[in-house]
């Protein structure tokens, strides 16, 4: 699970982000804190601090005229010098309670965006409060997760890791998950996470999808790590060099990389008897003992909307640290602006 920092900022932009669970926490708390920083209000709301540290609201009465002249009721009881002095003063106090009304006017935004944004179970948490910095905090109490929480969680989806991805389509997304997972086990000193055993661990992995390839790297590997002063490839660099390994020695990957243009299974040996003899799998495009074809997806592929990770975050076996491609995401983002698209699409979510 990321850090708050973590998190890629423009990735995070392109999808909505409904707090569910203790793992939606960081990834939804992050896009509201976007918010609060583009409102101009993060120094008011953020659940990280005290209240006592929070910058306030605080509206002060206009100016009087016995501040200038006492006994005063009227601005045509002042002399020109305290006239002057009154409008200057006013003016200012004007301008400061037009910023704090804008300010007033963010936290509702705010607050509303918090409440469209959660599941409809933890409205109760917040029902009683009318601040989003009470909200907010309410909320970290509930679903926030601990330290602990986050460390095992990364324990589980580095095991994970190491089987290989489930589907030719998701390599990408494998590869992005080692460095993910990687770096936040290191920021927060994850054993498994630790010194060359991600380096080792990715390089096991590579068996599942290129055994010759995977043979050859932990051969050299294992000699290099028994060398004294020998500096042993980043994973990055590792996985740099699987993915231009992939693209270059067979046309297959091409596909997998980037686009996401098959669901040909890597991590797993497919019985062809076994779905040769079912004949719901002969045809998986055309329509098969009366049951509805499976549609082309706005991604290019062919399945439904509910199971593409670019429309639904909560689709199977989506990778928490899914982005895709970036082209794909464009031609999502149009292709559900086109008329009654994006209905359809609630609908089948």
């Amino acid at each position: 699970m990321a850090s708050l920092d973590d998190i890629d900022t423009v990735a995070i932009r392109q999808q909505q982000v409904i707090l569910t669970s203790v793992n939606d926490w960081i990834l939804w708390l992050k896009v509201r804190m976007l918010t609060a920083k583009k409102l101009g209000i993060k120094d008011y709301v953020d659940p990280k601090k005290d209240r006592s540290d929070l910058l306030k609201v605080i509206h002060t009465p206009p100016p009087a005229y016995t501040q200038y002249k006492p006994g005063a009721t009227s601005l045509a009881d002042l002399d020109a010098g305290q006239a002057s002095n009154y409008r200057w003063d006013y003016d200012r106090w004007e301008r400061s309670e037009l910023k704090k009304e804008k300010i007033t006017k963010a936290f509702a935004t705010l607050s509303s965006e918090i409440n469209c944004t959660i599941n409809k179970r933890h409205h109760y948490l917040i029902n009683d409060l009318d601040s989003p910095y009470d909200q907010l905090v309410a909320l970290k109490a509930a679903l926030a997760p601990t330290e602990k929480f986050r460390k095992r969680a990364l324990v589980h989806r580095f095991e994970a890791l190491k089987n290989g991805p489930r589907s030719a389509k998701l390599l990408e997304s494998w590869f992005s998950e080692w460095i993910d997972v990687t770096n936040q086990g290191i920021k927060m000193s994850v054993p498994c996470c630790m010194d060359e055993n991600p380096q080792e661990e990715f390089i096991r992995a590579l068996k599942k999808i290129d055994p010759e390839y995977h043979r050859g790297l932990l051969t050299d590997f294992v000699k290099e790590i028994q060398r004294p002063n020998t500096v042993i490839q980043t994973l990055q660099e590792y996985v740099n060099d699987a993915r231009l390994y992939l693209q270059a020695s067979d046309s297959r990957y091409k596909n997998y990389l980037g686009s996401f243009a098959t669901e040909l299974d890597v991590a797993k040996p497919v019985d062809e008897n076994a779905n040769n003899s079912n004949p719901a799998n002969s045809n998986r495009g055309g329509r098969t003992n009366g049951q509805r074809p499976t549609p082309t997806c706005l991604c290019g592929e062919k399945h439904w909307y509910s199971d593409c990770f670019y429309i639904n975050k909560d689709a199977k076996d989506r990778p928490s640290a899914f982005q895709g491609d970036e082209t794909i995401r464009k031609r999502v983002a149009e292709g559900r602006k086109k008329d009654g698209v994006e209905k359809q699409i609630q609908q089948s979510l």
